[in-house]
């Protein structure tokens, strides 16, 4: 599967308590901004290993440095400043497996692990991604009939610590992301008329 880039061209108004740093009177204005979204490919397998265990795996590569600024402009000021967000961000690829396997015709049982490698240059380090590369393992189980289904699920972030700099209009400032992890819990309830 290929995902092109897309590119969105937003129109709002900004409302801050002190306005920017270079310009602090700019503290409620028109503006309007772009950025560019990655693109995308990806691919992946499944495979029946017996007639209740099914084993899968995939690979989605990003190019994340097709998103290389945010640009916001204020419209109806000639002296604002044009923000510059720069990204920076790196090419990257995410791996995941997974399996299921069904105990009964109506309960099973499922697993995965998935490596997220992160877009995040450490000499332009922004807080939009709040870590570096991330382990998520999960785990969960489905319970269906003819007509109702359910399924929960658990997953666990494990983020890597990641020490660099910002890259902003007003200088490079020190960063750290560090014991960086989440959790998702998931219920999907499902009905079939």
């Amino acid at each position: 599967m290929y995902r092109s880039k897309v590119k969105q061209n937003l129109d709002g108004y900004i409302h801050t308590s002190t306005g920017t740093s270079l310009s602090p009177a700019l503290r409620h204005a028109p503006a309007s901004g772009s950025i560019n979204l990655p693109d995308s490919i990806a691919t992946g397998v499944s495979y029946q290993a017996t007639e209740d265990w099914v084993l899968e795996a995939g690979i989605v590569g990003t190019f994340w440095s097709a998103y290389d600024q945010i640009v916001i402009e204020y419209t109806d000021t000639e002296t604002a400043p044009t923000i510059h967000n720069k990204k920076q961000y790196q090419d990257t690829y995410r791996l995941n497996f997974g399996t299921e396997y069904k105990l009964n015709q109506n309960w099973a049982v499922r697993a995965g692990y998935v490596f997220d490698k992160s877009p995040i240059n450490s000499k332009s380090m922004d807080t939009l991604v709040p870590v570096d590369d991330r382990h998520l393992v999960s785990a969960g189980f489905g319970y269906k009939t003819d007509t109702w289904s359910a399924d929960f699920a658990y997953t666990h972030i494990f983020g890597k610590d990641l020490t660099g700099d910002s890259n902003t209009q007003s200088g490079n400032i020190p960063m750290k992301y560090s014991d960086g992890r989440s959790d998702m819990i998931a219920l999907t309830i499902g009905y079939k008329f």
